[in-house]
């Protein structure tokens, strides 16, 4: 082919004596490229180059192909960070109503110094080294839970699921939950169930989060 190129990469070969900048286009032969320059699309490109429009474009194509150039070297850089935040906010949609809750007033009994009703702050119990077997105490100082290899899982998991908070439920007779997951699981198990019965109450969806007597009763009547 006698035409050997064209787009952003022929402004390079400017240099080239058979460039044409008008229709920013590199020629293979001389004879080509005299013969270009008397054709109609060439008079037209001419004719908006010495306008500025084709150095306008190409300004703005090499504009845009920096930015995407320095994106795609951002985007690499924070790739971690991307991950991590996009991760986060998917765990934050995935949580129910009861866990933003929980979670809500886990907070603020922190930030209080104090406990909540129903939901507390675990992380005294976990470190808690008192009546435990030393053998115990070296293989999980911290006792967490098992994983499904035997051994106590990481740290950031337990709080990612959030086992270092404990839930009580006075229903199922002052019973201990732990994470919100569980907690919330529990309104449609037995011994919530059973407790909501002895109470002379059928259990229902207005009951799911209440886990005082008296509320329930209240609310019953």
């Amino acid at each position: 082919a006698e035409y050997m190129g064209g787009g952003v990469a022929a402004a390079w070969s400017a240099s080239n004596p058979l460039f044409c900048a008008a229709c920013d286009s590199v020629f293979a032969k001389e004879t080509v490229f005299n013969a270009h320059l008397t054709g109609k699309k060439h008079v037209k490109a001419a004719a908006a180059h010495a306008r500025g429009g084709p150095s306008q474009r190409l300004a703005e194509l090499r504009s845009i192909a920096c930015n995407e150039a320095l994106a795609a070297r951002l985007g690499a850089a924070l790739a971690t960070e991307i991950e991590a935040t996009k991760a986060h906010i998917e765990r934050k949609q995935a949580r129910s109503a009861i866990e933003i809750a929980a979670e809500a007033a886990a907070a603020a009994a922190a930030d209080a110094g104090g406990g909540a009703a129903g939901a507390a702050p675990m992380e005294d119990d976990a470190l808690s080294l008192s009546d435990v077997d030393s053998d115990e105490v070296a293989d999980n100082p911290l006792r967490l839970p098992l994983g499904p290899d035997g051994r106590p899982i990481p740290v950031w998991l337990f709080k990612l699921h959030g086992l270092n908070i404990k839930f009580n439920c006075e229903i199922c007779g002052d019973y201990t939950y732990r994470g919100p997951k569980v907690f919330e699981q529990h309104f449609s198990e037995a011994r919530h169930l059973l407790g909501l019965r002895a109470l002379g109450i059928e259990s229902s969806k207005a009951f799911v989060g209440i886990t005082a007597i008296e509320e329930a009763k209240t609310l019953w009547s």
